[in-house]
């Protein structure tokens, strides 16, 4: 064969291969029609709402699947299908990591696995990770939410756990270069309540007890954040700095007896409320959808994940707001409940006419792009 024309073969094979030559709108248009028919089951060329709803919800799933996936490649490092508990990031390397070392390494701290680990064995499964982004929404927690570990022998035996990790040459010692390195995050302070001369190392095993700061209670731990002069009282400059960093409307809410400062005991009922001071009122000039959003986050005070009628007064959530989304009138709005809701507020959004139907061209400039994980 000709050499010039096995040339002009090739050119004309990668100019056809090239963005340049690929129309992205029309490939697009062709995966909105195969997923709008797909889903249009009583194929009159319309999308009802209950069929928009079933084309939503397997679109989740299979993104869940897809970022699920995502996850296992990344933090699975012996390729067994399942993220171990020593594959994931201790919480202080998390907080410290930069964006780039994220991007190639585990985007995962230990605390999520703990979370997701329901059977646990320290160990977490696809089914796990997919079942964790469909967790109900949490009551919101009080200011500070800080993890109590009750026994003084667990307090010590994650201090250990932490320390194995900063053992760079692995001798069971710690030398002061160690401990305060990148990989650790741990400061002199901790080296010299257990190694009074700077120069010499600490063996793990003869630690008897952990730092002074991982056994404090939660208490004591927001005091010595806030109380900065330690006279055990706390003025209304100390609460809003930098350190403590909690509001005037907390101090002002806290101050019972009016004397500008917070002493002790009043300090502590900033830190965890009674219920009677819990009470939270819905914003009235704030959209409905953000007003039911916040009452079932807010206001669920048995945390069942339902938001009943009396909860639902308690923070002043108008009736007639409760009942519109109150889709299965059951008297309670659960996670059903705010999820009908958004998808039909996003249903709204496409149905350009507003005839509370889809047809192919509303639905394909609205959610033709979203239709690439089918």
């Amino acid at each position: 064969m000709n050499k010039i024309y096995i040339n002009i073969l090739l050119f004309t094979t990668l100019v056809s291969a090239t963005p340049n030559g690929f129309d992205l709108e029309k490939e697009q248009k062709k995966l909105s029609t195969k997923v709008f028919n797909n889903y249009d089951k009583n194929h009159d060329k319309r999308l009802s709402f209950q069929e928009f709803k079933q084309f939503s919800k397997e679109m989740k799933e299979k993104e869940q699947l897809k970022r699920a996936n995502s996850l296992i490649k990344k933090c699975d490092q012996d390729g067994n299908g399942i993220i171990e508990l020593t594959e994931t990031t201790i919480e202080k390397d998390f907080r410290n990591f930069s964006r780039k070392n994220l991007q190639n390494s585990c985007p995962l701290p230990q605390m999520f696995i703990k979370r997701m680990d329901k059977n646990n064995d320290k160990t977490i499964t696809r089914e796990e990770i997919i079942a964790s982004m469909s967790q109900p929404i949490e009551m919101i927690q009080p200011p500070f939410p800080m993890e109590r570990v009750k026994k003084p022998t667990e307090h010590l035996k994650r201090f250990k756990e932490r320390l194995e990790g900063c053992d760079k040459n692995k001798d069971k010692e710690i030398s002061l270069i160690e401990l305060t390195s990148v990989g650790c995050f741990m400061t002199s302070d901790t080296f010299l309540e257990y190694s009074p001369d700077p120069k010499k190392s600490f063996k793990i095993a003869e630690i008897k007890k952990a730092p002074k700061d991982e056994t404090m209670n939660e208490l004591e731990q927001m005091l010595e954040l806030c109380d900065q002069d330690k006279n055990k009282e706390i003025t209304l400059l100390e609460v809003t700095s930098k350190k403590c960093r909690m509001s005037s409307d907390d101090f002002l809410r806290s101050d019972r007896d009016k004397n500008e400062l917070l002493s002790i005991e009043e300090f502590k009922m900033m830190l965890n409320p009674t219920p009677k001071q819990q009470k939270f009122t819905v914003e009235k000039n704030m959209p409905v959808e953000a007003q039911i959003n916040i009452a079932y986050g807010m206001c669920d005070s048995n945390r069942d994940h339902k938001l009943s009628k009396e909860e639902a007064k308690s923070c002043e959530l108008s009736l007639d707001i409760f009942n519109k989304f109150d889709g299965d009138k059951s008297g309670t709005i659960e996670r059903n409940d705010l999820e009908n809701m958004r998808l039909m507020r996003e249903f709204e959004l496409v149905d350009n006419n507003e005839n509370k139907e889809l047809d192919l061209e509303e639905f394909a400039e609205r959610m033709g792009s979203r239709c690439r994980v089918f």
